[in-house]
Order: C-alpha cells, then structure tokens, then sequence
C-alpha cells in the first residue's frame, strides 16, 4: 500500500498534468476559435452571411448540377447532329 507521501507525489504529480492539460486545451480552443472568426470574415468579405452558410452551399450545389444535366444536353445534341456526318446511327 502507497504511503501517505507517495500518494501526496503522485495526487501533485496528476495535478502538474491536469493544469498542463487545461493550458493545452485552452489553446486548441482559442485557435479554433481565431479559425472560425477568419472564416466568417472571409464569408463575409464575400457577402455570404456566415449563419446562413448551408443554404448557400445548396445554391451553388442546385447551380452546379443544372450547369452540369444542361452541358450533358448540350453535348448529347451536338453527338447527334454530328452522327450523319461520322457515319454514326
């Protein structure tokens, strides 16, 4: 059984860790946070509201697959047209 010295080493030893821990995270989370706060400006300086960040993804997704279906369009047409000329059916 520890003695009641070595238990008082090693309850110190643990809290020595535990405030470096706490340092530690407290850092992690101010870096998070300077990350998040440059990312909303950088939303911003593009006048896109950082809160309504999801709608606007869900634009440019419904944009960007209308753009794609139209260029499927597109090229299947001009295939076509090109057929006759390609000795193509």
């Amino acid at each position: 059984m520890a003695t009641l010295d070595q238990r008082f080493e090693d309850a110190l030893k643990l809290r020595t860790k535990l405030v470096a821990d706490v340092q530690r995270i407290q850092g992690k989370k101010e870096a998070a946070q300077a990350t998040l706060k440059a990312a909303e400006e950088a939303c911003r300086a593009k006048k896109i509201d950082p809160e309504k960040i999801d709608e606007k993804i869900k634009q440019l997704e419904d944009k960007y697959e209308e753009l794609v279906s139209r260029l499927e369009e597109e090229v299947a047409e001009a295939k076509q047209k090109l057929a006759p000329f390609l000795g193509e059916s």
